[in-house]
């Protein structure tokens, strides 16, 4: 959807970019996120990154894609 400004489910091209998700309030924000550890066996410093997620919604049939807003931050490779 993001790339073709269509649904890949109905076909529709009416998208909602900039939705809210409520979602847990980590650090402070309402947005939802998204994370992995760089370390995992760690016992405790797992190095945790993270990143907020954004909807991109049909407003025809109400196909969802969330997009991670900075994929690169939990890049781990």
């Amino acid at each position: 959807m993001k790339k073709t400004s269509k649904c890949p489910k109905c076909g529709g091209t009416k998208i909602i970019v900039g939705a809210r998700i409520r979602g847990d309030s980590n650090y402070g924000e309402n947005k939802l996120t998204a994370g992995v550890f760089a370390n995992p066996d760690a016992l405790v410093f797992k190095d945790t990154r993270t990143t907020t997620v954004s909807p991109w919604i049909c407003s025809g049939c109400g196909y969802v894609e969330l997009y991670a807003d900075n994929p690169r931050g939990i890049d781990l490779l």
